[in-house]
């Protein structure tokens, strides 16, 4: 029955509002959103755990201007664990921010893939919600792949998927990001469930 009334859901999104690509693929990933709240599995306390750690991290970086300034730092948490993505001035920084995230409650590893660089422009941001977009929808449209149970985060061109999945799922998800345009490198980090 909620697969019948999500399915509903995106062909309304779609019917609405098919004027051009952008508005299908949004369409698409907002449904694929949807689903994933519905088919997380996750409990209600750990998807609530998470989004504090996300809120508390990013709320703790934004009032340091140690940690903030020419940073551009991405914290996703998915079952109490912590992926970093993005870019900060000094390995010094990069340090400094996961003793931050290792210092929050509830956090139980981390996955610290920030760059020591000169943080991405805003076209390079928009080009990566595009490709975040894109694959939502790609594996939302993928036969057999439950993409309810995978959270995608793209920076800078690489792909990081989040989830506990079967390994079949992580294959068949791994597959479908690498094939959208602009995908430089897929990282799974996926915990694995055997049902």
């Amino acid at each position: 029955m909620k697969k019948i009334v999500y399915s509903l859901m995106l062909v309304l999104t779609l019917g609405f509002g098919l004027q051009g690509c952008v508005v299908l693929a949004a369409g698409a990933a907002g449904a694929a959103t949807g689903a994933a709240v519905v088919n997380d599995r996750r409990t209600v306390k750990t998807i609530t755990d998470d989004q504090n750690i996300e809120y508390t991290a990013n709320s703790e970086i934004n009032q340091s201007p140690a940690l903030h300034q020419n940073s551009h730092i991405v914290v996703v948490s998915y079952n109490h664990a912590v992926l970093l993505v993005g870019q900060v001035p000094s390995d010094a920084v990069r340090t400094q921010v996961e003793a931050l995230m290792q210092s929050l409650p509830k956090v139980s590893r981390i996955y610290n893939q920030l760059q020591v660089r000169q943080k991405t422009t805003a076209m390079r941001r928009s080009q990566d919600a595009w490709i975040t977009t894109k694959v939502k929808a790609n594996m939302l449209a993928e036969k057999g792949l439950n993409s309810g149970q995978i959270k995608v985060v793209t920076e800078n061109g690489v792909v990081y998927l989040m989830g506990i999945v079967t390994k079949s799922q992580s294959q068949l998800a791994s597959d479908v990001a690498r094939r959208v345009t602009g995908v430089r490198r897929v990282v799974t980090l996926f915990e694995f469930t055997h049902g």
